[in-house]
């Protein structure tokens, strides 16, 4: 869908504008990533699902299809989308479902500092659950597990 761009987008604004022009529509939603009682520290996350039919690929994206998220900031008591691209920072996280694999593809938009951003392919769903088998920690100890309360170590 990006291909016949000049340009791969480098930030949320660009990444919009290509999705509408190709005939998408994306439809936020909001996370409170500090709790819904803190805005003050201005820590959301969109996250966008994006359905409709896309011009380019000539493909009826479904909501389940094609998702991405981006994060806000707070910039002198405004809370604002954060898409400064300082080095390291990860600006937007997208899951797109290949039709070929019949997976989902993750890819993130990386802030390169004064160059902008650059976007990383950083695997699909097969390579998600290997990844989530190595989450689970070993049970705890028997004797951990026995001791009172105040006995914890």
């Amino acid at each position: 869908m990006l291909s016949p761009l000049q340009a791969c987008p480098t930030d949320v604004f660009a990444l919009k504008a290509a999705l509408l022009s190709d005939g998408l529509l994306a439809q936020p939603a909001m996370v409170a990533n500090r709790g819904r009682h803190n805005p003050q520290l201005g820590s959301f996350s969109f996250f966008e699902v994006v359905s409709g039919h896309s011009s380019t690929l000539n493909k009826t994206l479904r909501p389940e299809h094609f998702y991405f998220g981006h994060f806000t900031q707070v910039n002198s008591g405004v809370v604002d989308l954060d898409q400064t691209p300082e080095a390291g920072k990860l600006m937007i996280e997208l899951v797109a479902w290949d039709f070929t694999k019949g997976l989902y593809n993750f890819y993130e938009l990386i802030g390169t500092g004064s160059t902008g951003a650059t976007w990383f392919y950083r695997g699909d769903s097969r390579d998600a659950f290997l990844d989530n088998k190595n989450l689970h920690l070993p049970s705890v100890p028997e004797r951990v597990r026995h001791l009172p309360p105040n006995k914890l170590v």
